[in-house]
């Protein structure tokens, strides 16, 4: 199943697809670098780094995205999906429960009861 318009062909969505990840490699390029600008108090050290790792390798994923979208490469990009979810998922299960539900409003996860 794909969340592309259907009356796209399949070159067209590889080529939108690229597209449009070239926005998430500027994001969170920016992102890293506005965080990695940060000094984060030293009670927090230990999560700022673990979320500017995940934006790192985000951007790292989505840069291969880009690429195997211009490339058309459907394989790769299934298999770089799937990492975009482990990345996630190491993510959430360094990430301290404070900091995810006081800073990033459980994005990571939710540990309130």
């Amino acid at each position: 199943m794909t969340s592309f318009a259907l009356a796209l062909s399949e070159e067209e969505r590889f080529s939108v697809l690229a597209a449009l990840n070239r926005e998430v490699e500027v994001a969170t390029r920016n992102a890293v670098e506005e965080l990695a600008a940060l000094s984060p108090s030293q009670g927090r050290a230990d999560d700022h780094q673990i979320l500017l790792t995940y934006l790192e390798e985000t951007g790292k994923t989505a840069s291969a995205i880009t690429v195997a979208g211009e490339e058309q490469d459907g394989e790769t990009l299934q298999l770089l999906f799937d990492q975009f979810g482990t990345i996630l998922e190491s993510t959430a299960a360094l990430i301290s429960c404070d900091y995810s539900d006081t800073l990033l409003h459980g994005f990571f996860r939710t540990c309130a009861p």
